[in-house]
């Protein structure tokens, strides 16, 4: 006999509506922290969208460079240098009790 398939239920769903629900809050709190940290390179990007990386523990953020002058290496070496005061600004506005750990990626801007 084959093994018995889980159903995909109400925990499932909610659950994947809370990871979603997160997703959307820490990208509107990083659209608002890259404008206001003071720097010329973070203020200058655009984020595209924040997915889980495998879950809500781990969040992937995919970012866009507006300035054609501005290479991707330099973007995450800034990213890594503001990472701390960045968690900070999400951890104040998404009102829970761990804050997820935030991975950046640089998207082509063609």
């Amino acid at each position: 006999m084959g093994k018995k398939l889980r159903r995909f239920d109400q925990t499932d769903r909610q659950n994947g509506r809370k990871t979603l629900q997160l997703c959307r809050q820490v990208e509107r709190s990083l659209c608002y922290a890259l404008g206001s940290v003071g720097d010329d390179v973070l203020g200058g990007l655009l984020v595209m969208s924040v997915d889980p990386a495998p879950d809500a523990t781990h969040l992937l953020v995919s970012v866009s460079i507006s300035d054609e002058d501005v290479q991707p290496e330099e973007v995450l070496q800034h990213l890594g240098t503001a990472l701390p005061r960045l968690r900070q600004e999400v951890a104040r506005d998404i009102h829970r009790r761990r804050v997820p750990d935030l991975g950046f990626r640089c998207i082509a801007n063609n």
